[in-house]
């Protein structure tokens, strides 16, 4: 985008915003300007940005989480942990959202509900926890790109579930589908993880089982 905007490829313009402070406006340079198209997208992204709607966004994914691994038999042995099995994370503060259980395999969750990438520090981080607390890596993301995932599967052991969409609580079903609509972003308000979701949790579980069974 900024080689086509060195290039005068296309127009832009850098507009003050609530949240984020600026957004960078970017258009076809065959396109009249249209500076009430302009104020709609910037009343949306400060409305999707706002801090307290994304704290909602955290929660709602890590309730619809929580709910998936209720009906695929896991079972929750704690929350928001530094210290398991009496070994304690104290390289920094940060904690992982869950301790999951199932078939004696203990997984450890991070679950991120936002639009943009985990930062890789703190993937990093939270993979090392993991390892320390003797737990399997899992994390529960709408993106991350594929050789994070790959790192994450073969040189650590764990497990992306890449769920694509940025999900909306109900309340909220119709500002996802003009967001959506007239952003092109992948957000959706579902009432709870789609049964192709759960699947692919319990397989790649599974697959884990068997490895350990064909080790013994």
């Amino acid at each position: 985008m900024h080689e086509l905007i060195a290039d005068r490829a296309v127009e832009h313009e850098r507009r003050e915003a609530k949240c984020p402070p600026e957004i960078l406006l970017v258009w076809n340079r065959k396109n009249r300007y249209n500076r009430r198209r302009a104020k709609r997208v910037i009343s949306l992204v400060e409305e999707y940005s706002d801090p307290q709607f994304s704290t909602l966004l955290g929660h709602q994914g890590q309730l619809l989480f929580e709910n998936g691994m209720g009906r695929t038999n896991f079972r929750l042995l704690a929350e928001n942990v530094n210290e398991w099995n009496g070994r304690k994370w104290q390289e920094s503060n940060e904690n992982l959202d869950y301790i999951y259980e199932r078939d004696g395999i203990v997984y450890g969750v991070e679950v991120k509900n936002a639009l943009g990438r985990i930062r890789e520090a703190e993937l990093t981080s939270k993979t090392a926890i993991c390892e320390h607390l003797g737990v399997v890596p899992f994390f529960a993301v709408r993106w991350m790109p594929q050789i994070w995932i790959q790192r994450t599967a073969k040189v650590h052991n764990g497990f992306v579930l890449m769920l694509k969409w940025q999900l909306y609580p109900l309340s909220h079903a119709g500002l996802a589908r003009t967001i959506r609509e007239e952003l092109g972003l992948p957000v959706d308000a579902p009432p709870r993880y789609h049964a192709k979701t759960l699947e692919r949790i319990v397989k790649a579980h599974e697959k884990r089982v068997n490895s350990l069974r064909n080790s013994q």
